[in-house]
């Protein structure tokens, strides 16, 4: 917010500190890759010439990228990246080509540059989502001479937001200097998009402009202090930075930050449709999303299950409930209360690494690696709480190791409900045959308990048992109606997510 002369080289260096430190506080919704670009532009006092914009990125974890671990080299870093503004990315691949090779993950390490002679016509641009009409807009824009180099939804926004820059332009017949309103490219460009989408873009001109999808499916805050204003997917990433008190950014509204301060408008309306798998596992237990605190309604997660446990009037002292590390422990602590039965923390894991984020090389080695079960579980009746059984890879490496410590049973809970549809809008299970729920079962509609015999007997435990769509909504505590469910009950809130889903599932 404010630049003293005497201080300019320190003022320009806190604006990749600060992006680090909001890239380490998101780094459990990617740990792909990460990335920065910077905003730095000419000062009257020099002649020589050089970029606007400073990117830098690489395929790796956040303290990996950016050199946390070797001092000079961080130095370097942050002395390259000197800038006014600037926006960071971490990558959680959904899209785009093998996710374990490091070449194409190398081309797809946002953010994306749009360089232009014209300064308000170039810009950085990074975003967070899934486009559910990806394959038609890119079909369209090719037939209008675009060539795309990756297969990632982020070239096909960066290219949609470059048309209707160009079309404004050309309505307006605006000279050489001037410059569109970005109110207006935006929209025509998010009336365009079909799906979930965050987008964070920086402009020749310095500004910032912050774009959140009418659907609202993922969360998204801002917050200010006395030297800065900053946007993060999660308000945890503002708290590490310093900034308290945040607000959530609206669906679809656009934020603009430059040197005159912050202006926002709405839009575009349509049905909220947050995603509930950010409360059940994707989320930071610390963020507060839609006005909840997440490790809150993981703790009502676990209530919820306690209060329908199917073998509540068996459980003796030979029973331990474990979690499984690490979004499942709020609700593990609440079940365990409430049926009283202790709660022993006998998996350990490794490191911070999340598998279900990963692509399959890379989850079978932190499954084959990451986890320690102890001797705690010896010869007891283990009650296995986790926060979701999505494929069951993780769940039955975790359950041999079990046994293998001298366990007498298994008996799994999981916090959210049968997951039978492949998701359209940001998380990585596209397709049918990949989830464990739609194996066994034709149909959500079909009986659960059936179901839940059919996954125990595959994973080798007593039994299994799901969480309530009804229990999931109540825990929450939003409207039935504000939430993303596609997953659970394959009523796809957007048209191409309906679309989609019925060719699949044909």
């Amino acid at each position: 917010k404010n630049l003293a002369s005497n201080q300019k080289d320190e003022t320009l260096l806190f604006v990749p500190k600060e992006l680090i430190n909001l890239s380490l506080g998101l780094e459990h919704r990617g740990q792909k890759s990460a990335g920065m670009c910077v905003y730095n532009p000419l000062t009257g006092e020099e002649t020589k010439r050089r970029r606007t914009f400073i990117p830098y990125k690489e395929v790796g974890r956040v303290s990996e990228v950016y050199k946390l671990r070797h001092r000079p080299e961080y130095v370097n870093i942050l002395q390259r990246c000197k800038g006014l503004a600037g926006i960071a990315h971490v990558r959680y691949s959904t899209s785009g080509a093998d996710r374990d090779d490091y070449f194409a993950a190398r081309d797809e390490v946002q953010p994306f540059l749009r360089g232009h002679s014209r300064v308000w016509k170039r810009y950085a641009l990074a975003y967070n989502g899934n486009i559910a009409n990806s394959n038609d807009l890119r079909e369209e824009l090719e037939k209008d001479a675009c060539q795309f180099e990756t297969e990632v939804d982020t070239e096909i926004i960066r290219s949609l937001i470059a048309m209707e820059i160009k079309k404004c332009a050309d309505k307006l017949n605006l000279s050489k200097s001037s410059r569109p309103n970005p109110l207006d490219f935006f929209k025509n460009t998010m009336e365009k998009l079909d799906g979930c989408y965050n987008i964070v873009s920086l402009f020749g001109n310095g500004d910032l402009i912050v774009v959140r999808d009418p659907n609202g499916f993922r969360p998204l805050v801002y917050g200010e202090d006395d030297s800065l204003y900053a946007v993060a997917s999660e308000s945890y990433a503002l708290e590490r930075i310093g900034i308290k008190n945040f607000t959530e950014i609206e669906p679809g509204e656009i934020l603009i930050i430059n040197s005159q301060g912050l202006r926002k408008q709405k839009i575009i309306e349509r049905r909220f449709s947050f995603c509930q798998f950010e409360y059940v596992y994707f989320a930071k237990s610390k963020s507060i999303i839609n006005g909840r605190g997440v490790r809150k309604v993981r703790n009502r997660l676990g209530e919820n299950l306690a209060r329908v446990e199917p073998i509540r009037e068996k459980l003796n002292e030979d029973y331990l409930v474990v979690p499984i590390p690490s979004t499942s422990i709020a609700a593990t602590e609440s079940y365990s209360k409430a049926l009283n039965i202790p709660l022993v923390a006998a998996i350990e894991k490794e490191d911070l690494e999340r598998g279900f984020i990963n692509g399959p090389e890379e989850r079978e080695r932190i499954m084959s690696s990451n986890y320690t079960v102890h001797s705690d579980v010896n010869g007891k009746k283990i009650i296995l709480i986790d926060d979701s059984l999505v494929r069951g890879e993780t769940a039955q490496r975790i359950i041999k190791e079990i046994y293998n410590a001298g366990a007498k049973e298994i008996h799994i809970r999981s916090t959210e409900p049968p997951i039978f549809h492949p998701c359209f809008y940001g998380i990585d299970f596209p397709t049918r045959k990949e989830l464990i729920a739609a194996r066994f079962s034709e149909s959500s509609l079909g009986d659960v308990r059936t179901l839940e015999e059919k996954i125990a007997n595959h994973l080798g435990v007593e039994s299994v048992g799901f969480q309530t769509i009804d229990g999931l909504v109540k825990a929450i505590g939003l409207p039935k109606d504000n939430l993303c469910l596609a997953c659970l009950n394959g009523e796809y809130p957007t048209p191409y997510g309906q679309i989609r889903c019925g060719g699949i599932n044909k």
